[in-house]
């Protein structure tokens, strides 16, 4: 895992949201410069709403962004920090994936004939940054799969087909489910050989409460 030192005088002229902290606006640097980023961090210390802001100026600049999660609760949590022009899936709806019971080359060749999953092909086609909030509930298999999919309708020779991918979540809360049925171990996706490539930040500050004594008990159990 790449872990990030910033450098103390950024000339970025990106258009930095101004009530984030330090650590919030250098990673929205990072993500407006094209990194693959794993963000993780303590609850409340803003995580969605970092990935919000990200998804929100890459937008502004002009790029498509498939904005995602593992779960339908967790796409509609992180659908209340965007516009409502902007949507929102689960993963497995945007990738065409469903519930896992097909392997990569049924899906792939789904996307690629099936009438009614052509609007999901064109638009992984054109995603030029794939967002992925509450990734701890995402297995090894799932990310393998919209890494194998990403490559094969985008650009074969690249890991994701080229596509930036930012991924978010507390690995200390909900882990993801065995499904044997389907043949997924439910291996977290940190187990996913490419992610050791990506960015890793993490944020320590939190945002949710201003209590000390609660903040530094939220500290004191992620230990």
């Amino acid at each position: 895992m790449i872990r990030i030192n910033f450098p103390r005088n950024s000339q970025n002229n990106v258009n930095i949201v101004k009530n984030m902290d330090a650590n919030q606006r250098k990673t929205l640097q990072m993500a407006l410069s094209g990194h693959n980023i794993l963000i993780t961090g303590l609850p409340g210390s803003g995580k969605r709403y970092l990935i919000a802001e990200i998804a929100k100026e890459l937008i502004l600049l002009g790029k498509k962004v498939g904005i995602t999660a593992s779960t339908g609760v967790a796409s509609a949590n992180l659908k209340q920090h965007l516009p409502v022009s902007e949507h929102v899936y689960t993963i497995h709806k945007f990738m065409g994936i469903r519930d896992g019971r097909y392997d990569n080359e049924e899906i792939l060749n789904l996307l690629q004939s099936n009438e009614h999953m052509k609007k999901s092909c064109e638009e992984i086609k054109e995603t030029d940054c794939l967002i992925i909030d509450e990734i701890s509930m995402i297995s090894r298999k799932t990310l393998n799969q919209v890494e194998f999919l990403l490559r094969k309708l985008k650009n074969p020779t690249t890991t994701f087909g080229g596509t930036q991918i930012i991924l978010c979540r507390d690995f200390l809360q909900l882990p993801c489910i065995p499904n044997p049925h389907y043949n997924d171990d439910r291996k977290h996706c940190f187990h996913f050989e490419h992610i050791k490539n990506f960015h890793h930040i993490q944020l320590h500050n939190i945002h949710r409460q201003d209590e000390p004594d609660l903040i530094g008990v939220v500290h004191d159990i992620a230990k």
